[in-house]
């Protein structure tokens, strides 16, 4: 084999270690990681806005549940098992385990999958089941487990550069901050869970801001623009020590 073949070989094996693809001998696919930062960006973005009650907002962001499913759910769960074809593990693992959380948000709040509805003392009013101690404390469980998830990318993130390890740890406080919230309006402490969930709504949107800046600088980048935008490149750091035997030297 030449040596330009072997180069090119190893190029193509090469992981997304600052979301952007690295392609080899076979140009024919497209970066699948814009689309699915997309998703995140529009789903967070938008349930940190309604969180902190901008312009009104609230419901727990319930108006926005076709985005969780269409935006959030749909295309990281698409972009993450291109990221699979492309061989790109870290991003597989987590573009399909945030897009399914937006698929699970999404149906909880959808009145069809009875999420809450099976905690209603009224079958008539599935809604009262959302005040319900069960229903409010079960659900907390699931924020704390996504917050470890999160925990996981942002150690991940330490390995891919800056902006991807705001967004990681912004998401695994907010996890932590939602997951207090509803334990506490399991309690009764409405006012407490109040400020739990606006300071959850704040890391939102600093993930969501940082979301977007990565999603500027994959656009720039994928049009060949004249200058991009740095996102920290963390690739060089912790980096781990191979050992060489006597017989390799």
């Amino acid at each position: 084999m030449h040596s330009t073949d072997m180069c090119e070989s190893k190029s193509s094996e090469l992981p997304v270690q600052n979301l952007e693809i690295k392609f080899g001998l076979n140009k024919s696919f497209a970066n699948p990681t814009p689309i699915a930062v997309l998703g995140l960006a529009i789903s967070v973005t938008t349930l940190g806005c309604d969180l902190m009650g901008w312009r009104g907002a609230g419901g727990d962001g319930a108006a926005s549940t076709g985005a969780y499913f269409f935006m959030g759910g749909l295309l990281m769960i698409l972009g993450g098992f291109l990221e699979f074809i492309l061989g790109n593990t870290f991003t597989f693992f987590l573009f399909c385990g945030y897009g399914g959380w937006w698929l699970s948000f999404g149906a909880t709040l959808q009145p069809f999958y009875g999420a809450y509805g099976a905690y209603s003392p009224d079958v008539s009013d599935p809604s009262k089941g959302l005040q319900t101690t069960g229903f409010n404390a079960s659900f907390a469980f699931l924020l704390v487990f996504m917050g470890i998830f999160s925990l996981a990318c942002f150690l991940g993130s330490l390995k891919v550069h800056i902006a991807l390890a705001v967004v990681e740890l912004s998401l695994t406080i907010v996890f932590a901050l939602l997951a207090g919230a509803f334990w506490e309006v399991a309690m009764g402490n409405a006012s407490v869970a109040s400020n739990l969930q606006t300071a959850g709504g704040a890391f939102l949107f600093v993930a969501g801001i940082a979301s977007w800046y990565i999603l500027f600088s994959l656009t720039l980048s994928s049009v060949g623009f004249p200058f991009t935008l740095p996102v920290g490149d963390l690739s060089r750091f912790l980096t781990k020590e191979r050992k060489f035997s006597d017989a390799s030297v």
